[in-house]
């Protein structure tokens, strides 16, 4: 399989405290992503892919700004930059089309995880904006 069409998240982790946060992750009403400081998909949990409607190999393929649009994706750059270089979470608001097309508005907090064992990856918790509270 090319290197481009791996599905995200192919690591394998064995360590229960992996297990316990994978369950945490993949059980969450928000859409939960981790990507790389070009905005490489490297993960994504299960309500990311319903929300948004691509598979694992679809997303292994994307970048943030493959789906982020309009004038959210001018700005994209700059808050992935500002994350890594952050050590408070960024917060701002995303426009996210789906695979069919639709476009999604979420708030975002983007944090780095440089300070735990990850640099020059971000996690990203997009919450749709019509679920504020």
């Amino acid at each position: 399989m090319h290197a481009r069409e791996r599905p995200v998240d192919t690591a394998s982790h064995d360590s229960a405290d992996d297990r316990q946060y994978r369950a945490l992750v993949e059980s969450a009403d928000d859409a939960i992503v981790r990507v790389d400081n070009a905005g490489r998909f490297l993960f994504a949990n299960r309500r990311t892919h319903e929300l948004l409607g691509y598979t694992a190999v679809q997303l292994g393929r994307l970048r943030l700004d493959d789906v982020v649009v309009g004038r959210d994706r001018a700005t994209l750059t700059d808050n992935l930059a500002r994350a890594v270089g952050c050590p408070a979470p960024v917060r701002c608001e995303l426009t996210i089309a789906t695979r069919l097309g639709a476009e999604l508005r979420f708030q975002a907090v983007i944090t780095s995880l440089g300070n735990y064992g990850h640099p020059g990856e971000l996690l990203a918790i997009l919450r749709p904006a019509s679920a504020r509270g």
